[in-house]
């Protein structure tokens, strides 16, 4: 019996601009190491199940290409809180750094301490767009471009998201 904790809000919420804003204050208070340790707790659980080896998968999923989760994070960021925009880019690097990122690391922390070596709890990136349009393939391929800053997530600092997901669900 494993116990999988479930966080209310978050970036899920992206119509929710107090859940949003809550959870990017949230990671940038302490760097995202409160999260680290939830998600890292987690991943070492799922490696303790019987027959768990190269069958665990960690999906990661938000509708950032939604026109309310722009609004939101433009509205963190101090801009009017006005209209989102659909596949805007602006949100990519607050959602890699204060979510994304922070997240794989922990995985790969869990991974490594379970098996041996990072990546071997495979991530899915799925809920983030359907990619049936010009639109949509940018925002993804710019996404996936993305190279990590890594100021909450230092061992990953450099690398681009493309080179930490094992699935992409569309």
């Amino acid at each position: 019996d494993i116990d999988i904790l479930q966080l209310v809000g978050g970036l899920g919420s992206a119509r929710d601009t107090t859940q949003v804003i809550n959870w990017m204050n949230f990671i940038e208070q302490d760097n995202g190491q409160k999260w680290k340790d939830i998600v890292y707790e987690q991943s070492l659980k799922l490696t303790s199940i019987t027959e768990a080896n190269n069958r665990i998968y960690w999906q990661i999923g938000n509708e950032i290409s939604s026109p309310a989760y722009s609004k939101t994070i433009r509205y963190w960021q101090g801009q009017p809180f006005g209209d989102g925009i659909p596949y805007d880019d602006f949100v990519i690097p607050y959602y890699v750094e204060n979510f994304l990122a922070p997240t794989i690391e922990a995985i790969d922390l869990a991974s490594t301490d379970a098996y041996g070596e990072a990546g071997q709890i495979n991530i899915c990136l799925g809920s983030l767009t359907n990619a049936s349009s010009n639109n949509a393939q940018i925002f993804l391929n710019q996404l996936l471009n993305y190279e990590i800053v890594g100021n909450n997530s230092s061992s990953l600092a450099g690398k681009k998201v493309s080179d930490l997901i094992h699935i992409i669900s569309i």
